[in-house]
């Protein structure tokens, strides 16, 4: 009788994990997945090439030098979502930042809600605070945004933003306001070891087995289902970091 017992609690721990990991993967499936250009994802398509250009570079840049990672989200509609929670979930879902030195700023802007958020990795809390990023949207962002006037908004905050992350680097601010003011090369991009791959594959095969054993694969093709509706939107992660919590504001106009 008590083997009996042991075995029934150790299957109901097993499928609370299972349960719980199903869950995690089915919120994270709610995100659109980064473009490939990854600092700017442009997905209600209120910004201008020249906007997207500017950012791409200077972002770029940014990291070279820092491995800090700024990047620019705009979409149309949180359905319903919080915009706190969605930012932080999506800024943890990318992995935005360095992954020892949490050094990510997602600039999220909602449309239709007409709101704004600036999250902020751990790492530069210190340089960022809260009243400094609700500073930045109030006089340089939140202007433009009232006149739909999003690309110039964007362009002002995300340059803000810049400077207060190369200042903290002990670089010159002033140096790096404009379009183009640094030149460097892209750190080359780190890849994932194989041997991480295949213990990855080697656990995905075991919840399979486990759910189809327990539950006739129901877990499975949720999961399966949620990915298939989340697919379309293409890109590639490229952030190591995600890490949020170290601070933000949010904004309405």
């Amino acid at each position: 009788m008590a083997t009996r017992s042991r075995r029934i609690v150790r299957g109901l721990v097993t499928l609370y994990v299972l349960l719980s990991l199903v869950s995690t993967v089915a919120l994270a499936a709610n995100y659109p997945r980064p473009t490939n250009v990854f600092y700017v994802n442009d997905y209600a398509n209120v910004l201008d090439q020249q906007t997207r250009q500017h950012i791409e570079s200077v972002a770029r840049v940014l990291e070279s030098r820092t491995s800090a990672q700024v990047v620019v989200v705009t979409i149309n509609d949180l359905n319903n979502e919080p915009l706190e929670e969605y930012s932080l979930g999506l800024f943890r879902d990318w992995g935005i930042g360095h992954a020892r030195e949490n050094n990510g700023v997602l600039i999220l802007l909602d449309i239709s809600g007409r709101q704004s958020r600036i999250e902020v990795g751990y790492g530069l809390e210190g340089a960022l605070p809260d009243g400094k990023t609700g500073r930045i949207q109030d006089n340089f962002m939140v202007p433009f945004f009232r006149e739909n006037n999003f690309s110039q908004g964007i362009t002002e905050g995300f340059n803000v933003i810049v400077n207060e992350i190369y200042s903290e680097y002990g670089f010159d601010e002033n140096e790096f306001v404009g379009e183009g003011a640094l030149a460097g090369d892209e750190r080359p991009s780190e890849e994932i070891p194989p041997i991480f791959i295949l213990i990855g594959a080697v656990l995905v095969i075991i919840f399979v087995i486990i759910d189809f054993r327990l539950t006739g694969g129901v877990m499975t093709y949720t999961v399966i289902r949620s990915l298939g509706r989340s697919s379309g939107s293409g890109g590639s992660t490229r952030g190591g970091g995600g890490s949020a919590g170290g601070g933000g504001s949010s904004r309405g106009w």
